[in-house]
């Protein structure tokens, strides 16, 4: 049981935790838009990785299928490819769900 006068110093580090993950998310973001400005024509790179990502930790899916609808709204992004990258990876419910929401 949490004791009470340490509460206050744990409430301190869960937001110190989630502010520092929400920075590393943005940045994340920010090195996906620059790679795109910088390549021009996305390659594939970026969502093969981030489909590999969500395969090999789970815990990861929902800011990853965010990663990869945004890398998916991307002007010459293949949507076929992107959808083969999921099969690859038995994870193509995902593919499905990312299509009916983005």
């Amino acid at each position: 049981m949490i004791e009470v006068e340490h509460e206050p110093r744990q409430l301190l580090v869960g937001a110190a935790l989630m502010l520092v993950t929400a920075a590393i998310q943005t940045f994340g973001v920010v090195l996906l838009q620059e790679s795109i400005d910088l390549r021009g024509q996305p390659t594939g790179d970026d969502e093969t990785m981030k489909v590999q990502a969500m395969k090999n930790d789970p815990d990861r899916r929902l800011q990853d299928l965010a990663d990869v609808g945004f890398l998916m709204s991307v002007p010459g992004v293949n949507e076929d490819e992107v959808r083969g990258y999921f099969e690859r990876a038995g994870l193509l419910k995902d593919f499905d769900e990312l299509r009916r929401t983005h």
